[in-house]
């Protein structure tokens, strides 16, 4: 069984490499003419870190179980740029369900949390590839 401190650091490559690419593609984002409620994205290196991202970003999402934060509600209501900010939303979630699967790994991992860790980031890479795709067919 690897230490807490291993797998902190194993979370945090992982975040680190994902929270990169996730970065660029919002910097890419912002010259959309839609208003992008983001979050900011960081890589936290240790559990308490890790679980005040999951916070934060379920926060810039959501409020309560099943509604979108009012931002993002602003944000959609551009019939014109609906799809964009969807897209957009939905790569904001891949990156939270990225950040509560590291919190998992840094738990106290379950025997595959590592392999979850990296379905989750290839996940955050599917969806980073759908809004390079709409701001290609846009430009």
């Amino acid at each position: 069984m690897t230490s807490v401190a291993d797998r902190e650091s194993e979370a945090h490559e992982v975040l680190a490499c994902s929270g990169e690419r996730l970065s660029a593609l919002l910097r890419r984002a912002q010259t959309f003419p839609a208003n992008l409620p983001v979050p900011e994205i960081r890589a936290p290196r240790d559990r308490r870190g890790i679980h005040a991202a999951v916070t934060a970003v379920r926060g810039n999402l959501s409020v309560g179980a099943a509604f979108r934060a009012p931002a993002w509600v602003v944000a959609h209501t551009s019939r014109r740029y609906a799809e964009f900010v969807t897209l957009v939303h939905e790569a904001i979630q891949r990156w939270h369900g990225l950040l509560a699967s590291a919190a998992a790994h840094v738990d106290g991992p379950a025997r595959d949390s590592l392999s979850a860790l990296q379905r989750n980031a290839d996940r955050l890479d599917e969806a980073i590839a759908a809004v390079d795709a709409k701001l290609a067919e846009t430009s």
